[in-house]
């Protein structure tokens, strides 16, 4: 498994321009399966523009970065059509209060996904940074339902952490 947040800052390459066309700024993911679904690329060095990178166009991930066959895979935001049912880990998930049965448990500092599936399966739950030195931080498991609301994640099943 992976943490979502080793993908921000990850340069993107392009195999037909033999160079970097990017670097990921975000990852999207569907809020219901938990699947990421698009990559948020940053291009441009001095007026950065961002642009979406579908999942299905990655040719190969690499510690070094994520290849694409070319910057015509990059698509411009408006036109993605990615953004209905679809939440941001930047925006959304990251920081945002995880509530279960109305008491709050910390909040979300990571999503930790299987490179397999491509499914997210579990959150990093910090408690502030001295919770986290002493105690470490929590591990949901994400086979409970998870609701997004207004910066927080509601938990709505047994609440499992590991």
């Amino acid at each position: 498994m992976e943490k979502i947040s080793g993908f921000i800052d990850k340069p993107v390459f392009g195999e037909k321009e033999r160079k970097q066309i990017g670097v990921v700024s975000d990852i999207l993911f569907d809020e219901k399966t938990l699947i990421p679904s698009a990559y948020v690329v940053s291009c441009g060095s001095v007026l950065r523009t961002s642009h979406i990178l579908d999942i299905k166009d990655i040719r190969k991930s690499a510690p070094e970065g994520l290849w694409t066959a070319a910057k015509s895979a990059l698509k411009p935001i408006r036109s993605a059509g990615f953004a209905a049912g679809s939440k941001s880990f930047r925006k959304d998930a990251k920081g945002a209060k995880i509530v279960s049965g109305g008491k709050t448990l910390g909040r979300v500092s990571d999503m930790l996904f299987n490179t397999e599936t491509g499914e997210i399966m579990q959150i990093e739950v910090s408690s502030g940074f001295a919770e986290d030195i002493l105690h470490g931080r929590k591990s949901i498991l994400t086979h409970n339902t998870l609701v997004f609301g207004n910066n927080n994640l509601e938990i709505k099943g047994k609440g499992e952490s590991q």
